[in-house]
């Protein structure tokens, strides 16, 4: 069973964004009087998905909540305001989002033209339009899946579609931090893992229970807005200003929020499980639960094994995005699998040279080679 969606457009009848913040039980579906989809004419190299596959595609129903303060009493309420006054019904709901992604791109470009290294000092305006565009994102992100509830153009694939931008964004503001406050080693790798894994536990376990939960303190709101404070700081005081004294404690408000994130949606998951397994996991919901956790281990212990090294040191960006990116596509395979309500491979190919540099990297340093 491959695992993605074909390449042909007509198989897409209704991308459109759903998510990005929600606050109660949405379903959504594909077009509902569509009750198959002929793939038939379609060469076996351009088709990713089977047929059950796509027909689970078409019965998946979200179900989400966001438990966050912050989110309820401003984010939210901010997003709608401006949904509903200032968005006309004819704005896509991916409009919004691919929007919000190239803002953050574009700031990422400036911050990376300024700090190559994460070492180098940057112009007071560099973190100050990264605070504004991290807002902007934030608030983008929350307004694409209002966007799609208003004009009835939600859809699984919306999801997926929001959710991977999500993804990549991840590496984003992990760098641009870590370049405000120079992080590096491990340090930096810590700090990445932290939010990487947050997010991919998010989706695991809406896997594993069938719901989207955000917990009060997760990393989409308390994470940036700390995020944001961070550029502000660093617009106001400077690069000099984040000596070891002041970005151990930052570091620590950072860690907090994504151990506390993780933490939460492991103990639900493994408490929950086996109410709701899926077809594949019914013999034991719970050791696949936790097996499903490997690719995980696998990438910390890669980053945690090279973090390190001179190659590291001397190009961050093009360790880090080779993660992210890597980390990015596996995560959408993943939500891919649990829109179509399939089994995942739990290590994928692309995640072999990740273990075999970390194996060798323990045996290394363990005096075994």
């Amino acid at each position: 069973t491959q695992s993605t969606w074909g390449r042909n457009a007509s198989l897409m009848p209704d991308l459109h964004i759903r998510v990005g913040g929600t606050d109660e039980e949405t379903p959504i579906s594909l077009e509902d009087d569509q009750t198959d989809i002929n793939t038939s004419y379609i060469p076996d190299s351009f088709l990713f998905l089977t047929q059950q596959s796509l027909q689970n595609l078409q019965n998946y129903k979200y179900n989400g909540v966001d438990n966050s303060l912050y989110y309820e009493h401003f984010a939210s309420p901010l997003a709608k305001w401006i949904t509903e006054t200032f968005t006309p019904t004819w704005v896509a709901p991916n409009a919004i989002t691919v929007t919000g992604f190239l803002i953050s791109l574009l700031s990422h470009f400036l911050v990376y033209l300024h700090c190559p290294q994460l070492t180098e000092f940057y112009p007071s305006w560099v973190p100050l339009l990264c605070a504004l565009t991290t807002f902007l994102y934030q608030t983008l992100d929350n307004m694409d899946g209002k966007q799609a509830r208003r004009t009835g153009t939600s859809s699984p694939l919306g999801q997926l579609f929001d959710h991977g931008c999500d993804s990549v964004v991840v590496t984003i503001f992990v760098l641009n931090i870590a370049a405000f406050m120079h992080f590096s080693g491990y340090s930096l790798a810590v700090f990445y893992l932290v939010i990487m894994v947050a997010f991919y536990v998010t989706h695991w376990e809406e896997f594993h229970t069938h719901k989207f939960s955000l917990p009060t303190i997760n990393g989409p709101n308390e994470g940036l807005l700390t995020a944001m404070c961070v550029c502000i700081l660093a617009a106001v005081k400077g690069s000099e200003w984040f000596t070891p004294t002041v970005r151990a404690p930052t570091m620590l408000v950072f860690l907090v929020i994504g151990v506390v994130t993780v933490g939460l949606h492991v103990r639900r998951t493994l408490r929950t499980t086996h109410l709701y397994p899926r077809s594949f996991d019914r013999d034991a919901p719970i050791s696949a639960a936790v097996y499903r956790l490997l690719p995980v281990v696998i990438i910390t212990s890669y980053v945690l094994a090279m973090c390190q090294s001179t190659v590291v040191f001397r190009m961050p960006y093009v360790f880090y995005w080779t993660v992210g990116l890597n980390f990015s596509s596996f995560d959408v395979h993943f939500m891919l699998n649990l829109l179509c309500d399939e089994a995942p491979r739990v290590l994928p190919k692309r995640l072999w040279p990740m273990l075999v540099i970390a194996t060798v990297s323990l045996l290394h340093r363990s005096g075994h080679i």
